[in-house]
């Protein structure tokens, strides 16, 4: 979906959705499914679509070079069998021509949710427009829907774009543009829920194709400090073992206790929540012109992939700490010597 708020420059906006719902006749898994635009811009929106339009493959769109078909004949049936169920009106294009699979860009004004263009992806150079009071409407209709790969906002408001971003859920975000996160090498790309499963582009192109295998080492010496994990137990084991495995350890209490009633130096008020979201801001707006880059956007704010902390805190409240570097050296110090447990994490 691509939201646009009444704010906008209209030609641009018009100028950059073509781009990116039309290209590859509307084929790609990334285009704007369809439009949710604040009322009052949307007449000058169609006709800012139908300047760039006709600037895009002239007077005949069928005969220009750079409009592609549909790939095959059951996807054109589909696309028409759509075009001819729904109950907006078409207010652009909707030309077809089956013996050459063309299907002219098309825009279908006055959809609702329940139109046969708003059941699933179109994935075809359709594009519905619905039209909403404000744009809290449309973010309702999107999270009653399965999470998209991306999402667009066209907005010139800082307050607009947060409102947007922080109430729905995508596999990306593009401020200001769309289609144009795919080529960004280091700006990670996958969906979420039904949208896809992890991340590839860049370095977590390696990362997703990598297994970090963890390995552990100890010596064959100290053996009577592992009394305390064998059977019999007793109270004392038991108690030893709580605090070595609760307390110390940091598993299971979320606040980082060192079980001496204060909180761990691990427990850092600066952290990242597991549950953020990954999104692209656009430099184009005034209010972002200084966030050109890719970032990692939390609840909280926006933090640098570079600057995110050694510290999660996750979902449930475990707070789990990443080590500096790939090998975490444990030391366990007792009145008289010093045993040492070694774990890495290597790729393969």
């Amino acid at each position: 979906p691509a939201f646009i708020s009444r704010d906008i420059d209209v030609a641009i906006t018009a100028r950059r959705l073509a781009f990116g719902k039309f290209f590859n006749c509307g084929q790609t898994c990334i285009a704007p499914d369809y439009l949710i635009v604040e009322r009052g811009i949307e007449d000058k929106l169609i006709e800012a679509f139908k300047t760039s339009l006709q600037d895009f493959y002239g007077a005949s769109i069928q005969k220009s070079a750079s409009y592609g078909r549909i790939v095959n004949q059951s996807h054109f049936q589909r696309l028409k069998g759509l075009l001819d169920a729904t109950k907006g009106k078409v207010v652009v294009g909707g030309v077809h021509d089956e013996s050459d699979l063309f299907l002219s860009p098309t825009i279908v004004l006055g959809v609702d949710a329940e139109d046969k263009l708003m059941e699933s992806e179109i994935f075809g150079p359709i594009l519905p427009v619905m039209v909403v009071d404000r744009l809290s409407d449309g973010i309702q209709h999107v999270n009653a829907g399965d999470q998209p790969l991306a999402l667009y906002v066209f907005s010139k408001s800082k307050k607009e774009i947060d409102l947007i971003l922080d109430n729905t859920r995508s596999g990306g975000v593009v401020v200001n543009d769309a289609l144009v996160q795919f080529i960004v090498s280091n700006l990670p790309f996958g969906g979420t829920g039904p949208s896809g499963i992890g991340n590839y582009h860049g370095k977590r192109s390696f990362d997703v194709f990598s297994h970090e295998r963890s390995t552990l080492i100890k010596s064959m010496g100290m053996e009577k400090l592992n009394d305390l994990r064998y059977p019999p137990y007793s109270e004392k084991k038991t108690r030893w073992l709580d605090w070595f495995l609760f307390d110390k350890a940091n598993f299971g209490n979320g606040h980082g206790s060192n079980g001496s009633g204060h909180s761990s130096p691990t427990s850092s008020s600066h952290h990242a929540r597991a549950s953020t979201s990954v999104a692209a801001v656009s430099p184009d707006s005034s209010d972002h012109k200084k966030s050109g880059k890719g970032s990692v956007r939390s609840e909280n704010g926006t933090v640098s992939h570079a600057q995110l902390p050694l510290t999660t805190t996750l979902t449930n409240s475990t707070t789990v700490t990443a080590p500096p570097a790939a090998t975490a050296t444990a030391t366990t110090t007792t009145s008289t010597t010093t045993s040492t447990i070694t774990a890495t994490s290597t790729s393969a």
